[in-house]
């Protein structure tokens, strides 16, 4: 019995698959190493419909068809040609195609480390604290008025902003605060100073890489 989860609807995702000639299953492969798999399958079958006459839905199931299966490989520990095996055993019809287009389907099934990098970084700018997404920041003039509330002597000036974080479970929730001349201030001289701190960050990080040929290292700079 299979270790892979091979559902009967798989066959005609496989059939999909096959009638893609191999500079076609090389661009899905290759569009599924980059920054455009990070953002979702959608994003790879947009990419892959531009540049090819294939439309998007087609495209998108292919994909999602591709990573169900490259994600059970990785899972159970299985390389790409023993993956064909097992679909030639279980889909006996396809099997001859399956076998002719062997060398294909292991590339579009092998690892894709561009990919899983920038995944990487991705979830480790998340961390596990709530990220922020978005932000939006309205003015506001409020009068000052008067003992007697009849005229307006003075105004003051705020900013209402609304921001947007995200956790890494992707729950979203907005929060509103409102900043003065002097908060806003301390804003910007906080964001100067932070911007200092990250590019020094940079700067060593590349020379110690460059230094040591190191690569994917995780750095952490804490400053009391």
């Amino acid at each position: 019995m299979t270790q892979l989860l091979l559902p009967d609807e798989l066959e005609g995702d496989l059939k999909r698959i096959l009638e893609f000639d191999d500079a076609a299953l090389g661009k899905i492969a290759e569009l599924m190493d980059t920054q455009s798999a990070v953002a979702g399958m959608l994003s790879v079958a947009r990419r892959f419909a531009e540049e090819t006459s294939v439309p998007v839905y087609p495209a998108f199931l292919t994909g999602q068809a591709v990573r169900f299966l490259a994600r059970q490989k990785r899972e159970l520990g299985l390389d790409e040609s023993s993956v064909v095996d097992e679909l030639a055993r279980v889909f006996p019809k396809l099997a001859d195609r399956l076998n002719e287009r062997r060398e294909a389907l292991v590339a579009l099934l092998g690892d894709k480390p561009q990919a899983e990098r920038l995944r990487k970084k991705e979830r480790l700018s998340r961390g596990v604290v709530k990220t922020l997404v978005d932000i939006d920041g309205y003015c506001d003039l409020r009068p000052v008025f008067d003992a007697e509330r009849k005229e307006i002597v003075d105004e003051v000036r705020v900013v209402l902003v609304r921001m947007r974080v995200e956790d890494e479970l992707g729950d979203e929730e907005s929060l509103v605060l409102q900043l003065n001349d002097e908060s806003i201030a301390k804003l910007e001289e906080f964001l100067e100073v932070t911007k200092r701190k990250l590019n020094v960050a940079k700067e060593k990080y590349a020379t110690d890489a460059s230094r040591h040929g190191s690569k994917g290292q995780n750095v952490t700079t804490q400053e009391g």
